[in-house]
């Protein structure tokens, strides 16, 4: 019967290069380019497996996987990507993915990897996608530890040869010159500790000891070195069961703390913060203690400042001076902290310390890689994870007095890194890691290129040296070379000094305490090669691992009830009632101000109906004057045509006297005339005048 695959790719190019290459190969082919097609397609059946895209237009290759996981399809999938990136891998891992391959396909590659998910039957689909099937803490595979120690005999012969520069329960300086084999020493010692049933913790610097999670390549060197150290018949290249941490979720399970497991005094520490800062730092934790706040993120510890600067003066009495302007200053020292990846960092579900000191089922001691590639390059970030692990290690760990082997041991890889621009309160800590660790049943590791990186109240507790090659050509070199070997306790056989200068690459210089703590003389020693694969691992090499450490549970972040989610409840409570409040006296003010107007229309009707009234009024005032200004009129008129009447009456009368008047006077002025004529005529002058004399008396 012809095998069907489905293709899930919204490159359509790419997919129907793909359909033609499988189609040559036997295959029955059919494409989608979205999930919601991919959907269809399944839910019609005939499909004996999907090779899926990790991006798709409506949704991604992790939904899809997560509704065949409900829908109940039990195809196997392969998931393609362009964006290769381990956590999404591993999700997809979980999710019931068979294999997981990264864009551009080799075709030889992909053929093998779908002929072994047809060979190998689909495990049934699980009920729901979100929940995958228990594991048992602390697993490494399928089987549940036994926590028993490694007794095989390669383990006991390659421990027997190893065990001068792999010590238990000590500090251990190794250092030596770029390239001098420092990181094989470290990877030997590290595998000889997992072989012993000894938990290992390394940090990752450069990106290179992720490796030791993968069986090594052989090469000519090595198998001379096999050869030479007799280790032909033992020696085998293997990986070694590793867990991969990694603070910024991209390489590794989360590692995450409490900002409470950090506590005031570290976190003051590492913020560089003064004494008046610190002591408000300490007043914002007791208040939190005191109203049983949760301080687990950064956003908790910002939202427990705020509002104890808010309430500062309900709190003064009783804790002390809370000032703005502190709060402030401590709120901006976090911000260089959140800015390097302090959100990721503080959070849960916190470290289980105990997760790093496990077992596989075969006894070997849990190596566990934590990825600083970038850490070492956030100085803070980098501080606060110190803090709180050698804080963690002293408050968790039991007193042990003397063991036959630790319980964990702890690799510095680069360690001028821990003390570059470290605060002093770090220091102060390695400082008392390396001199009280030892009771606490852990050994330390520092792995550097001079002793003059480690501070010399660090360096005087490493009496065990494991001393590579170094190189001089300045005076001040040749001072540092004789330096290092006046650490050691003197070897008649050769000189320190000269020793140093000659070492090749894979040799070293060690020198131990013995059982009474006294040093041993230095010894010339050659350093075995390691099993692991030098160099970084695949990406599906990290993903297997993570997929299989039982460390899931650090994968996801919680976000559980704390002082964030309560002060912002409350502070929406208060919100909520303030609106209430606010609404309240809006609705009272809104009720005022119908009752104002109401008022202010009754006012305005009443002063419309006195309006009205007065108009009404003057109207009937205008009318009546109107009427008696009538009357007068006519009345005026009456008199003044009266007037008029006696008027022209009167001078009716006086133009009848003037022309009576007139009239005699003309009738005089002819008299008079006639009189004078006739005096004239009578022409008596004398007589004349006499007579006018009489006539004007």
């Amino acid at each position: 019967m012809e095998e069907r695959i489905l293709i899930v790719d919204d490159d359509i190019t790419f997919a129907l290069m793909l359909r033609t290459w499988l189609s040559k190969r036997g295959f029955g082919v059919g494409t989608a380019s979205s999930v919601a097609a991919a959907r269809t397609a399944l839910e019609a059946g005939g499909f004996s497996l999907v090779l899926s895209d990790m991006r798709l237009p409506d949704e991604d290759g992790i939904a899809l996987l997560q509704w065949m996981a409900g829908a109940g399809v039990a195809a196997p999938v392969i998931v393609m990507t362009s964006y290769a990136e381990i956590q999404n891998a591993v999700r997809c891992m979980k999710l019931g993915a068979r294999d997981y391959v990264a864009k551009p396909v080799n075709p030889d590659e992909l053929l093998k990897k779908i002929r072994e998910a047809l060979d190998v039957p689909a495990a049934p689909a699980a009920k729901s996608a979100s929940k995958p099937a228990p594991r048992a803490a602390g697993s490494f595979s399928e089987q549940p530890l036994n926590y028993i120690e490694g007794r095989s005999d390669a383990a006991r012969q390659l421990y027997e040869h190893i065990r001068l520069v792999a010590p238990t329960n000590m500090s251990v300086l190794v250092n030596g010159a770029s390239g001098t084999g420092k990181t094989i020493t470290m990877k030997v010692m590290a595998e000889s500790f997992s072989d012993a049933g000894v938990p290992v913790f390394l940090c990752d610097v450069k990106g290179d000891v992720a490796g030791i999670c993968a069986p090594g390549v052989s090469s000519e060197g090595m198998e001379k070195r096999i050869d030479r150290f007799g280790l032909r018949g033992s020696f085998a290249y293997k990986g070694y069961p590793t867990t991969f941490w990694d603070i910024y979720q991209t390489g590794g399970h989360a590692v995450r703390a409490t900002v409470s497991d950090m506590g005031p005094e570290l976190l003051s520490r590492i913020l560089s913060l003064t004494p008046a800062q610190e002591g408000i730092l300490h007043i914002v934790f007791r208040i939190a203690d005191d109203k049983g706040l949760l301080l687990l993120d950064l956003k908790d510890l910002r939202a427990m400042l705020n509002y104890v600067s808010e309430h500062r003066a309900e709190y003064m009495m009783t804790y002390g001076n809370i000032t703005p302007q502190s709060v402030a200053a401590i709120l901006r020292a976090l911000l260089p902290l959140e800015q390097q990846g302090g959100d990721l960092f503080f959070g849960e579900p916190p470290l289980d310390i105990y997760d790093w000191m496990r077992t596989d089922a075969d006894g070997r001691g849990m190596v566990n890689v934590l990825d600083c590639v970038k850490l070492v390059q956030n100085p803070t970030l980098y501080a606060s994870f110190l803090l709180w692990m050698l804080s963690e290690l002293f408050e968790s760990l039991p007193e042990a007095g003397d063991l036959e082997k630790p319980k964990l041991v702890f690799f510095f890889d680069e360690a001028h890194t821990l003390f570059r621009d470290a605060p002093a309160v770090l220091v102060q800590k390695i400082e008392q890691t390396v001199k009280l660790i030892r009771s606490k049943g852990v050994g330390v590791f520092f792995v550097t290129q001079s002793p003059s990186d480690i501070p010399d109240a660090v360096l005087a507790q490493l009496s065990n040296r494991v001393q590579h090659a170094l190189r001089a050509y300045t005076p001040a070199e040749l001072k540092a070379v004789r330096v290092a070997a006046q650490a050691f306790r003197a070897n008649p056989a050769f000189r320190a000094e000269d020793a140093i200068l000659e070492l090749s690459v894979g040799e070293a210089l060690t020198s131990f305490l013995d059982e009474q703590g006294v040093p041993t003389i230095v010894q010339r020693t050659k350093i075995v090669c390691p099993q692991s694969l030098m160099g970084a691992p695949e990406p599906m090499a990290r993903m297997k691992a993570m997929l299989h450490d039982g460390m899931e549970k650090y994968d996801d972040a919680a976000d559980n009830l704390s002082a964030y989610e309560v002060l912002t409840e409350q502070a929406d409570a208060a919100a909520l009632e303030k609106q209430r409040e606010e609404e309240r006296l809006a609705q009272e003010k809104a009720a005022a101000e119908a009752e104002k107007q109401r008022a202010k229309e009754e006012a305005a009707e009443e002063k419309r109906r006195q309006k009205l009234e007065d108009e009404e009024r003057r109207r009937a005032q205008k009318l009546e004057d109107e009427e008696r200004r009538r009357a007068q009129k006519l009345e005026d008129e009456a008199r003044r045509r009266a007037e008029r009447a006696a008027e022209a009456e009167q001078k009716k009368l006086e133009r009848q006297r003037e022309r009576e008047a007139a009239a005699a006077k003309k009738k005089a002025e002819r008299l008079q005339s006639k009189i004078e004529t006739q005096l004239v005529s009578a022409g008596g002058r004398i007589l004349r005048r006499g007579l006018l004399g009489i006539l004007k008396r």
